[in-house]
């Protein structure tokens, strides 16, 4: 039997100021890789941008971490929330987690394994209740699970907060990168990309470090980036809290997203670029789906939505489930379900 999933419609958010990277020419990078191995040393990070092949969920897992709207503009908020998993949860006994949130403004990103240039900003202790907050009721679509975690940032008044203290450290690495050979100007291109660092403490188990890089946009003429939306999820057996699955079965999935999730963008462009005139480059999104359960193994984990037919092969562990179901446009959106299930031994 097939079961179509449709998630409720729900009206889109209003975004009106946001959109992609910043700096990639490769006079940029090598100033700031420079910059990196002399104003700091290395240090651990995990980015949510990858994709683990790890779909079977047996330990703590930050299974996405969502910003509404995806990208930070100076006159609106981004609510950001937490989906994450702890294996307590299928007894029904999550246990007790601390969440700490910090920002980086200026880093390599990946090149140094997020290690920020400049001090990071402790949220928690900075923001002030209008710059971080719980979010409304209508911040997040319906179809959604509900987040562990959430964070309700203020972009113009943590900059005002900051104010001169930011400024001179700006100065400064403008100032190192001029003493390169180089040039170094954050605002001129029109947007930026900040990093929002996220760790988790449970008692007893090791800490989790999460980075989530976010575009920060200066100018109102930009087109933002949306969050994609799942449409239909088709499962080829019924899955609910209340009905069984043999174990060791197998269960076929396939996801389709809503139209105009897949966006076109425009490349980011380096002043040289703009000052010469040569038009950005035109790109479409490619949407991918990534699947996690708590039971068995999935034959491809993580699919393009236009070819995301996926086959999952039950585990022998009978007892409650989950399935999670996660879609990222490449650029910082995303939009998940989580499905409940049943497992036992046939008859």
């Amino acid at each position: 039997m097939s079961r179509k999933i449709t998630p409720p419609t729900s009206p889109t958010a209003t975004i009106k100021e946001q959109n992609t990277h910043p700096y990639r020419s490769p006079q940029w990078l090598m100033t700031l890789a420079t910059l990196g191995l002399v104003l700091a040393g290395l240090s651990s990070g995990c980015g949510d941008d990858g994709f683990d092949s790890k779909s079977v969920l047996q330990t703590y897992r930050v299974v996405a971490l969502r910003a509404e709207p995806p990208e930070l503009s100076l006159i609106e908020s981004s609510v950001l929330s937490v989906y994450d998993f702890h294996p307590d949860e299928l007894e029904g006994d999550r246990p007790s987690i601390e969440y700490s949130w910090r920002l980086c403004l200026f880093s390599l990103g990946s090149i140094t394994q997020y290690d920020c240039l400049l001090e990071e900003i402790p949220l928690d202790d900075l923001l002030s209740e209008e710059m971080m907050s719980e979010p409304s009721e209508d911040a997040e679509s319906s179809s959604l699970p509900p987040a562990n975690a959430s964070l309700t940032l203020n972009p113009a008044a943590l900059l005002a907060t900051l104010g001169e203290d930011l400024q001179m450290q700006m100065e400064q690495l403008e100032m190192g990168a001029g003493m390169l050979g180089s040039e170094m100007n954050f605002f001129e291109s029109g947007i930026s990309e900040v990093y929002v660092k996220l760790t988790v403490e449970i008692e007893g188990e090791p800490n989790f470090e999460l980075v989530k890089s976010m575009t920060i946009s200066f100018d109102d003429e930009r087109t933002p980036n949306q969050n994609p939306q799942l449409d239909e999820v088709s499962l080829s057996e019924d899955i609910n809290e209340d009905e069984s699955l043999p174990i060791s079965s197998t269960l076929e999935l396939e996801v389709s997203a809503r139209e105009g999730s897949a966006e076109d963008y425009q490349t980011p462009q380096s002043a040289e670029d703009i000052k010469e005139g040569i038009p950005p480059e035109v790109i479409t999104e490619s949407l991918l789906v990534s699947y996690y359960t708590t039971s068995g193994e999935f034959d491809q984990a993580v699919k393009l939505v236009d070819d995301s037919m996926s086959e999952l092969t039950l585990g022998e562990e009978p007892g409650e489930h989950l399935l999670y179901i996660v879609l990222r446009d490449g650029r910082g959106g995303v939009d998940l379900q989580r499905l409940a299930f049943k497992v036992e031994e046939s008859e």
